[in-house]
């Protein structure tokens, strides 16, 4: 999954791999620092600086 995502999105496979273990585990957001995360649609990315 992680590979289709590097795929679709270009971007890490270690960001790619956060983001398949996501949606693999069901999770409702995944939080991340990295603003590039937010391209893939597949798995709600919350920023830590909007929690600030």
């Amino acid at each position: 999954m992680a590979g289709a995502l590097r795929a679709k999105y270009n971007l890490p496979l270690p960001d790619m791999i956060q983001a398949a273990t996501a949606m693999e585990l069901n999770s409702t957001a995944l939080i991340s620092n990295d603003k590039v995360l937010q391209r893939v649609k597949e798995v709600n990315v919350i920023l830590l600086d909007s929690l600030i």
